[in-house]
């Protein structure tokens, strides 16, 4: 059972990291050299690794490929590729590398490569490590070893701060946490991580939004905190209307964004039909018969019978176009009534 979270070690392990990085001095340490100095060369060996006793923390660059993601990294593709992404990648290919350090602890002995090399998993950071993957560039990072509850806490505390997880990506999380049995309840998981439990309750909504939408979308993390809730109402109000939505962008070469999915769903059906009496202004009555007159001339009569039938009369030449349109008429007529 993971323990409640505190959420203050990530901002003292950033201030700490920020300290080191700005008071270097000129004869640096092999832990402290910039990207184009020896990278990452104090995890030479694993038997160096595990004799060397790490303070605290430690800030140091470190290769890229020498960083994995933990289990609990909910990042969803899609934000390694939009605008505000590709902005801080252009940041930090201008300045050689990431200002702000990451966090990352050790991988419980294990190694990504086959080599005999130290490797390690996020805290937090991922954008940062993906913008130095894909430039090539190692990466800062504050090495601290930190448990599975403390990672929870400081990714989300950072995340805060920077690029909020999304909706979905949040759902994600926390529904891996309840899998996992990490926390008996909704209540007990907001309470750990000092969320609102509504907040929780709809991020869990849209990560359980059906696949047969989140194929027709760009990204789920397009989808608002409210937008799951909608979606189970529209689902449970009018099934067909929603995959009748679904099967026309299906049917689309562009996938659509989640916005466009919300709209298309929220248009409101046409009211039912009404009775053609009301659309022609005439009344319903129980009266065995109902005229229509133009200019005292009777131009339809409408009768009752005892055993519940109806005979209309036109009393007046039609064509097969004007007849076709009485016939749907009552066809509507009809309708109408079945609905009521």
């Amino acid at each position: 059972m993971l323990r409640k979270i505190h959420t203050t070690s990530s901002q003292r392990a950033t201030q700490e990291a920020a300290s080191i990085h700005s008071k270097k001095s000129p004869a640096m340490s092999e832990a402290d050299q910039p990207p184009h100095a020896a990278q990452d060369q104090p995890a030479a060996t694993s038997q160096q690794a595990s004799t060397s006793t790490l303070s605290p923390s430690t800030t140091k660059y470190i290769l890229a490929e020498h960083i994995g993601y933990s289990h609990w990294n909910t990042r969803h593709a899609s934000s390694f590729m939009d605008e505000e992404f590709l902005n801080l990648k252009a940041d930090i290919a201008r300045v050689g590398g990431n200002v702000q350090p990451v966090k990352v602890r050790h991988r419980n002995g294990a190694s990504l490569l086959k080599g005999k090399v130290e490797t390690y998993e996020l805290v937090f950071g991922h954008r940062r490590h993906q913008g130095c993957m894909q430039l090539g560039l190692p990466v800062l990072a504050i090495i601290e070893e930190v448990s599975d509850e403390q990672l929870i806490a400081e990714m989300l505390s950072e995340n805060e701060n920077r690029k909020t997880l999304a909706a979905w990506e949040l759902g994600e999380l926390f529904q891996r946490l309840l899998d996992e049995k990490c926390y008996t309840s909704q209540t007990a998981l907001a309470q750990a991580l000092q969320r609102d439990e509504g907040d929780v309750s709809r991020a869990l909504q849209v990560r359980a939004i059906p696949e047969e939408i989140l194929a027709v979308i760009e990204t789920p993390t397009g989808f608002a905190l409210h937008d799951g809730s909608k979606i189970s109402k529209a689902l449970k109000d009018d099934l067909s209307a929603v995959m009748t939505v679904v099967s026309g962008l299906a049917s689309e070469a562009r996938k659509a964004t989640a916005k466009e999915f919300m709209k298309l769903i929220a248009k409101k059906p046409g009211p039912k039909p009404k009775c053609p009496c009301e659309e022609i202004g005439a009344s319903k009555t129980d009266d065995v018969s109902v005229h229509l007159t133009d200019k005292e001339k009777e131009i339809v009569r409408s009768l009752r019978h005892e055993n519940g039938t109806q005979t209309i009369q036109i009393q007046q030449a039609m064509s097969l176009k004007e007849q076709a349109f009485i016939g749907k008429m009552v066809a509507l007529f009809v309708q109408a009534m079945a609905s009521n």
